[in-house]
């Protein structure tokens, strides 16, 4: 049994689906009129699913346990990479003893984006 994608149940597709494309998923499959849009990034799939109009209510992702994390190559050029294009981070950079550099992002529908880089040689 391989994992084949993860599905966000989201308020807005176009609004979510732009969000996203900043973290580097581009879109598969678009299928508006459905409410579904399958992005890639790698070999990783993300499903967004439009709520239905009679069921537009949805608790916050973060009550929810949601929180997606991208390893990343060049941690502080992402961030600069993300600002220019109108994101900050939700909080400060935190250095982990765990070895690593980390910053969360809340995208829509509550839903948080941790990104992070190795600062030491030992990965876990």
């Amino acid at each position: 049994m391989d994992f084949y994608m993860l599905e966000l149940q989201v308020t807005d597709l176009g609004k979510s689906v732009a969000w996203y494309q900043h973290f580097g998923y581009r879109v598969e499959c678009l299928k508006s009129e459905e409410g579904f849009a399958l992005l890639r990034s790698g070999t990783s799939r993300l499903a967004l699913k439009q709520l239905s109009v009679e069921n537009t209510q949805i608790s916050s992702a973060s009550s929810r346990g949601i929180r997606l994390h991208f390893e990343v190559a060049a941690l502080e050029a992402e961030i600069k990479r993300l600002r220019s294009l109108g994101l900050e981070p939700a909080k400060p950079m935190k250095i982990s003893p765990e070895g690593y550099r980390h910053v969360v992002y809340h995208g829509p529908d509550g839903v948080e984006i941790g990104l992070f880089e190795w600062i030491s040689q030992t990965k876990n």
